[in-house]
């Protein structure tokens, strides 16, 4: 082995030093048993944590994939917001064609001294929903006072509306199943992370700078996957100069 087998800032470099050495432990019968034992539960910790990291960020590339598809999905939905006030406004728009412009300039505070069956009707009508279940829940009211036969456009306009509506349900099905992927996928993350806050594996890291401590109080679990960028750093600057001092 030469000099560059003992020289490692990754783990991944690591568990290649430590597969080294236990061969050559394995292979001289004088060796020290505890020796062993401890290379062998080093190069053990070594590859739980490997594993964990590399199920770790499989899971975080789902998380952004699922983050990418949820920002387009709240884009659509609120894409879905801005047109149903355009719906809203043709829906109140054709009921004043329906009563020939009657009520077109009406105060919201003398909608109460209208009668009944009109009032009711203005009362929904001027208040425009954007929401898509409070939508759905106005326009359930509204089919069962609007009179088909004294408002027809008014009643035609809210059936022929409820396909374009109806469409926002698939929109907002698939933000559901999104968020609560991303919260599953998120619990994953949690579970890792916990997995690897044992002694070994903390000192390891710590070891190799990937976190500042190995204290389990002090250790910030959002860095224990994270690269050990200055201690690769420090070991380019050092086989540089080795290779120049040749």
């Amino acid at each position: 082995m030469d000099k560059y087998d003992y020289v490692t800032a990754t783990i991944e470099e690591e568990q290649n030093r430590l597969e080294k050495i236990l061969l050559y432990l394995r292979l001289d019968n004088n060796s020290d048993i505890d020796t062993l034992n401890y290379y062998v539960e080093r190069y053990n910790n070594v590859l739980r944590y490997l594993g964990a990291k590399n199920r770790y960020l499989t899971v975080l590339d789902k998380i952004k994939e699922s983050k990418s598809k949820l920002e387009y999905l709240l884009v659509q939905r609120e894409e879905y917001a801005v047109d149903n006030i355009l719906l809203e406004d043709t829906l109140l728009n054709n009921f004043n064609e329906d009563t020939e412009d009657k009520y077109k300039n009406i105060l919201y505070e003398d909608i109460k001294d209208l009668d009944s069956e009109v009032r009711d009707i203005l009362y929904l009508l001027v208040e425009k929903e954007s929401n898509y279940f409070d939508l759905v829940a106005k326009r359930e009211k509204l089919k069962k006072i609007v009179n088909k036969d004294k408002f027809p456009k008014t009643y035609d306009t809210i059936m022929s509306q409820e396909v374009l509506i109806d469409e926002q349900k698939s929109i907002l099905d698939d933000i559901y199943i999104v968020e609560n992927n991303i919260k599953n996928e998120e619990s994953k993350l949690r579970a890792l992370e916990n997995m690897v806050m044992t002694d070994g594996i903390l000192k390891l890291l710590y070891e190799f700078w990937i976190i500042s401590s190995y204290d389990p109080k002090r250790v910030d679990k959002t860095k224990l996957f994270t690269c050990n960028n200055n201690l690769v750093y420090i070991k380019n600057i050092d086989e540089k100069n080795y290779v120049e001092n040749e």
